[in-house]
């Protein structure tokens, strides 16, 4: 969804690991789910308003155009390599934010991206299970 928003003129980036920020606030995100031998995908994007501490779509789009071409970008079964490329770009944008695990808000100052998607901060190893 990300490249998608992009790729219409949107300066949107991707906090690790899952959260869609227009600068230093947050859009929307996207949750993936394994049932059975299915992918589920949730996907929420404030297009037209937003709670006072997150903001909307730096662009005015159509949503039924938006979910054809996302669809149409995710049928082309790009490879991880590739992903993970453009996640690197953008993952120091994520250091100046903190992300919520095992109940706790960690920074993510230390961490460190790892080739699977996965983050190191110090010598833990964390993937995101949402």
């Amino acid at each position: 969804m990300k490249k998608t928003l992009s790729e219409l003129g949107s300066k949107l980036w991707l906090k690790w690991a899952n959260d869609l920020y227009i600068k230093n606030k947050k859009i929307g995100g996207v949750l993936t789910s394994k049932v059975g031998d299915n992918l589920i995908c949730g996907i929420g994007i404030n297009l037209k308003y937003a709670p006072k501490q997150f903001t909307t779509l730096d662009i005015f789009i159509d949503r039924d155009m938006i979910l054809t071409k996302y669809f149409n970008t995710i049928s082309k079964k790009l490879l991880w390599k590739e992903i993970l490329l453009e996640f690197e770009k953008e993952f120091e944008k994520s250091k100046n934010l903190n992300f919520t695990y095992k109940n706790k808000k960690i920074s993510l100052k230390n961490a460190t991206l790892n080739s699977d998607g996965s983050i190191k901060i110090g010598k833990e190893t964390i993937y995101s299970l949402r």
